[in-house]
């Protein structure tokens, strides 16, 4: 997964978590090489999204952190309450608001091998003044759809839904109901067969 950031026309920083779970970056004409940001042994990146010239990245307990373009980072948000679910993605909306979407998932047997599905989804709003994610029960007229590697929020009524690709069959199931596509309702609270290609 990798996040590519222009601070001018001619200047350009990519950040990238690499399989470990590490954030790396590149800035252009700086020896043009990797870098490590954060190589502590016990912080596992999952996701990573631009906001403004800036990078967010969540880890696999919530925590929140902000880079900017000289590679200061400052804390966003803690972790949440034992660490949360399986998979953090993060997701900015409207008017600029961050959103994490936290997906727990269950081994499943599917066509001769276990597989990963979701299970529940549970959104946290952002409370950047207070450094902590505030749990959000509604999303209102807003759909999220949620990637391995791109997530994205879109206004439409009779949105509060989540949008995902399940992982059933290797995340390789394809068709109307089939079992590796999702929807989850935030107001009935459940995962459910769906088609939607994104």
């Amino acid at each position: 997964m990798f996040l590519q950031l222009y601070e001018s026309c001619c200047e350009r920083s990519t950040y990238v978590i690499h399989s470990g779970g590490k954030l790396g970056f590149l800035k252009s004409g700086d020896d043009e090489r990797w870098r490590i940001l954060d190589n502590s042994w016990n912080v596992t990146y999952e996701d990573i999204m631009s906001y403004g010239e800036n990078c967010i990245v969540v880890d696999d307990k919530g925590r929140t952190v902000i880079y900017d373009v000289e590679f200061k980072v400052s804390d966003l948000a803690e972790g949440l309450p034992g660490g949360g679910g399986h998979k953090k993605h993060l997701v900015e909306c409207h008017g600029g608001e961050v959103f994490l979407v936290d997906k727990y998932v269950k081994h499943v047997w599917c066509k001769s091998e276990f597989s990963k599905s979701a299970v529940e989804f549970r959104v946290y709003k952002l409370k950047r003044e207070e450094k902590r994610w505030e749990e959000v029960r509604e999303l209102g007229d807003v759909a999220l759809f949620i990637g391995e590697d791109c997530s994205f929020s879109v206004e439409m009524a009779g949105g509060g839904c989540i949008f995902y690709r399940d992982y059933r069959n290797g995340g390789r199931s394809r068709g109307v109901y089939s079992d590796g596509d999702g929807v989850f309702n935030m107001e009935l609270t459940n995962a459910g067969k769906f088609w939607v290609s994104y």
